[in-house]
């Protein structure tokens, strides 16, 4: 798991979210994700909604800075996995 601390805080209801709890993708997590989504913000935050379980409508407020962050820590999990392109392609 890898906390981020937001630049800019949204706000759930009446809770403002100053930090992000990212934990690490499972299989299920990345269904209908490609490696290649990775360039694609709305894509990020689909899977961010998944693993930090906060509904779209909270993460539409979230800064493009700390979107970026979290693309950042994803790419970290899923190109540090033990799954590489190569083997994903030839199967």
């Amino acid at each position: 798991m890898t906390i981020i601390k937001l630049e800019y805080p949204i706000m759930h209801g009446e809770l403002q979210i100053n930090e992000l709890n990212i934990r690490r993708p499972v299989s299920k997590d990345l269904r209908n994700f490609c490696i290649n989504d990775l360039d694609k913000f709305s894509k990020i935050q689909e899977l961010v909604s998944k693993i930090t379980q906060l509904p779209m409508s909270v993460l539409d407020n979230l800064d493009i800075y700390d979107l970026k962050e979290c693309a950042v820590v994803l790419a970290g999990f899923l190109l540090n996995s033990q799954v590489t392109l190569e083997n994903v392609l030839s199967t």
